[in-house]
Formats: C-alpha cells, sequence, structure tokens
C-alpha cells in the first residue's frame, strides 16, 4: 500500500508507534545519483523501518518535501 508524505515525517510517526531511534543516512537507498538525507527508525529489536520513494509526483526540489512511498523494513529475510 503507497502512501502520501516524506521519510521524516514518517520516521517520526514510526518511532512513536516502534520506538526506537530515528538515524539518518547520506543517500536513499535505491536511488542512485540522489544525494539526499534519508531517515530511518532502528528498532529496539535491531530491525530498521523507512519509508521508501516510490513515486514522485512534484518538480525537484519539492519532490524531497512530498512523494509517494511504501514502508519497508530490514531483517526480514534474516528471521526466516
Amino acid at each position: 500500500m503507497y502512501f502520501i508524505g516524506n521519510c521524516y515525517c514518517w520516521a517520526l510517526i514510526l518511532k512513536l508507534i516502534y520506538g526506537g531511534e530515528i538515524f539518518t543516512i547520506e543517500s536513499e537507498p535505491g536511488d542512485k545519483g540522489r544525494q539526499v538525507r534519508h531517515f530511518k527508525v532502528k528498532e529496539p529489536k535491531r530491525k530498521a523501518r523507512h519509508f521508501k520513494r516510490v513515486f514522485d509526483f512534484l518538480p525537484p526540489p519539492l519532490c524531497f518535501c512530498c512523494f509517494f512511498g511504501r514502508f519497508e523494513k530490514s531483517g526480514e529475510k534474516a528471521d526466516k
């Protein structure tokens, strides 16, 4: 399911839901050529959740403020 927003706002919401701490990486995963700070939430169980960009509907630089995206969690394959 896709939602609208940006990675910082959703990182704050994910922190309220799952707890943990917010950290940043220097470039968004899977987004080649864009050096944009990306926010993630590290859960107490050592998993990281983030809001990944799927579709930009605004022109740059406004596309960094609001976009369509989906939630992803790291470490899912390690649990199986």
